[in-house]
C-alpha cells in the first residue's frame, strides 16, 4: 500500500497481503476463478486484483472481504490501477480495451479503445488528469480524462461543431457541451 505498511501479491487464482514489519501474511484473497494477474492498492487501503476470469474483484485488504465486481471484459483482465484519489478503477484487457469504472457504484464510465493487440499496462498520473496504457502491439497511448479539457482540445484543433454523435462517440456525453 502507499504508506509501505502491507505488500500484495498475486497468482494462480489468487492474491495475498502481508504486513510489511512483521513479513506476516494478514489475508488470502480468494474468489477467481482463474489466474490473478495484477493488484493495486487503493488509496484508502482496499485492494484490486485483476483476473483472467475476465473480473476485476475490490476486496477489504485487512480481511480478504470482497466489495465489489466488476464484470464487462471480454477477455482476460490484465492490470488494474486506482486513480489517485482512489475513486476510478482502470483495467486493461486481452479485448485491447481499457475500461475506467467508479467502483464503489460498479459502474463503467469509460471504455477506451486504440490499441491494436493486448492491453498490459495501465498508469494513472499523479494528478489523475491522465491514463496511460501499454501494449503487445508495441504502443502507449496517454489519454485525457477530463471532458472540460477533452472539449477545449477538440475546440482548438476542429474547424467545426462537433455533431451529437461525435459528442457520444467520443466525449461520452447524450449532447455537446
Amino acid at each position: 500500500d502507499r504508506s509501505g505498511e502491507r505488500l500484495a501479491a498475486a497468482g494462480d487464482a489468487g492474491a495475498w497481503v502481508w504486513e510489511t514489519a512483521t513479513r506476516r501474511r494478514i489475508a488470502t484473497i480468494e474468489g477467481h476463478d482463474a489466474f490473478v494477474s495484477g493488484v493495486a492498492f487503493a488509496p484508502d487501503g482496499s485492494l484490486a486484483t485483476a483476473g483472467f476470469d475476465g473480473t476485476t474483484r475490490l476486496w477489504d485488504a485487512s480481511t480478504g472481504r470482497e466489495l465489489a465486481v466488476l464484470r464487462g471484459h471480454s477477455g482476460n483482465v490484465n492490470q488494474v490501477a486506482f486513480s489517485p484519489d482512489g475513486t476510478l478503477v482502470a483495467t486493461t484487457s486481452d479485448d485491447r480495451t481499457t475500461r475506467i469504472w467508479e467502483w464503489r457504484t460498479e459502474r463503467e464510465v469509460l471504455v477506451l479503445h486504440g490499441h491494436d493487440l493486448v492491453v498490459y499496462g495501465v498508469s494513472f498520473s499523479p494528478d489523475g488528469r491522465f491514463l496511460a496504457t501499454a501494449s503487445a502491439d508495441g504502443t502507449v497511448a496517454v489519454h485525457l480524462l477530463r471532458v472540460d479539457e477533452l472539449v477545449h482540445v477538440a475546440r482548438s484543433r476542429v474547424t467545426r461543431g462537433l455533431t451529437a454523435d461525435e459528442c457520444q462517440q467520443y466525449l461520452h456525453l447524450d449532447a455537446c457541451p
